[in-house]
């Protein structure tokens, strides 16, 4: 009945799966406020758009389409009678994830100001070259990857000394996992001069 009728949708991807080429997705609702999705469905986008998609998202946004982010897409329905309905994503407005991204940092800020804690950082003495580094992060993150690479080859030749400390670093037992390994680093404050969380 729907036939190539486009529409707009807003969704959070939960799941994301590349293969061959093609982005596999699972899209879900939330409510404010609650983790639990209010609603779940499948998302696919094929490979002839994928490449553009994903380079127009990473360009706008510094950042590549992956799991826990909100988009803003264009999309047909499909019906398979095996698969069931899903979305065809044809388009991504990248813009609208950017703005997502602000709006959430914006709300961690003041909730920081609202604790009094935004500013305790500066309290801190800072060494002139902090060498003996404590990282929360994931294992296998790219990101974690390029902050060795460019702390080993500094232009000014400095060793650094990174203790890592594995961890989920999104997902919904990211928080968790992240206050913990900041208890661990705590036990051994004197070690460490300076605490870097890694992501993406």
């Amino acid at each position: 009945n729907f036939g190539e009728r486009r529409f707009l949708v807003v969704a959070e991807i939960a799941n994301l799966k590349e293969s061959k080429g093609h982005c596999y997705l699972t899209l879900i609702e939330k409510k404010e406020g609650n983790m639990d999705p209010v609603s779940e469905m499948r998302g696919v986008v094929w490979r002839n758009f994928y490449g553009y998609i994903s380079e127009k998202f990473f360009r706008t946004t510094g950042n590549h389409i992956r799991e826990n982010i909100r988009i803003l897409f264009c999309a047909t329905l499909n019906f398979h009678v095996r698969y069931g309905l899903s979305l065809r994503i044809e388009d991504v407005e990248p813009g609208f994830t950017l703005g997502q991204m602000l709006l959430d940092k914006m709300k961690v800020i003041a909730r920081l100001k609202e604790k009094g804690v935004f500013e305790l950082n500066k309290a801190l003495e800072f060494p002139l070259v902090p060498q003996n580094i404590a990282v929360i992060s994931a294992e296998q993150s790219l990101g974690l990857e390029d902050f060795q690479e460019k702390l080993t080859n500094n232009p000014y030749g400095y060793l650094f000394n990174i203790s890592l400390f594995p961890s989920l670093v999104q997902g919904e037992k990211a928080a968790e996992n992240i206050c913990f390994n900041l208890e661990r680093i705590r036990e051994r404050k004197e070690e460490f001069d300076a605490v870097v969380i890694v992501r993406g």
